[in-house]
């Protein structure tokens, strides 16, 4: 009995839902068409309520959008946890052209749980339920923690410090130790040791021997 009951109470507000629609100008055989859709989404039975995605989480927003027709319009959208007492949770101005205008919220379910959604739409005198769907909401999602990359130093290149060798210095070639001007030559006479050794003299040459050839005497002939 109670389940009887609970359909005929669901058919007796869909009943109504159809002709608050045909009472603000629209028929119901222009609902199919009249809530843009997409796969993922919850659609209500007569397709004048939307809720964005298939999915939904605790603390993840959502859009909703349901059917006004007229612009000057405007959409009441509830919110019934868990079997409670449905709460207001927001309210969407009519935008768009007759008959296809909508209104739209969106909505952060604050907790997980079984979520009825329902509508009223109101507007020039007019007031009427129009839709409602079930959604199911998930625990929140875990915040996603992005590890920065890990940046490699390359290691230090130490350069050796150049060494400019000296060529070695002989004291027999340099300068006066007390010039008056610093040659510009690579012996440095400040850096030369002074000789411990007189220089080795140089070897006299020897002219050659002439022979001169004696005076002749007569009487020596």
């Amino acid at each position: 009995m109670g389940s009887i009951k609970l359909i005929r109470k669901r058919v007796a507000r869909f009943v109504v839902a159809l002709a608050g629609l045909a009472a603000i100008g629209l028929g119901a055989a222009a609902l199919p068409n009249s809530v843009p859709t997409a796969s993922a989404d919850i659609i209500s039975f007569n397709k004048a309520l939307r809720v964005e995605g298939d999915v939904h989480y605790a603390g993840s927003t959502y859009k909703m959008t349901v059917l006004v027709v007229k612009s000057s319009m405007s959409g009441l959208f509830f919110a019934s946890l868990n079997g409670e007492s449905r709460k207001l949770i927001g309210t969407g101005y009519g935008s768009g052209p007759y008959p296809e205008a909508t209104a739209s919220i969106n909505w952060t379910p604050p907790t997980a749980g079984n979520y009825r959604i329902s509508t009223i739409v109101r507007g020039d005198g007019y007031q009427s339920e129009v839709a409602e769907v079930d959604v199911k909401v998930l625990p929140a999602l875990p915040a996603t923690t992005t590890t920065p990359p890990t940046t490699t130093t390359p290691p230090t290149t130490t350069v050796p410090p150049t060494t400019t060798t000296t060529p070695p210095c002989n004291p027999w070639d340099c300068p006066p130790s007390t010039p008056t001007t610093k040659p510009t030559a690579t012996c440095d006479p400040w850096s030369c040791p002074a000789p411990t050794t007189p220089r080795p003299p140089t070897e006299p040459t020897i002219p050659p021997t002439t022979t001169t050839k004696p005076t002749c005497q007569p009487w020596g002939c």
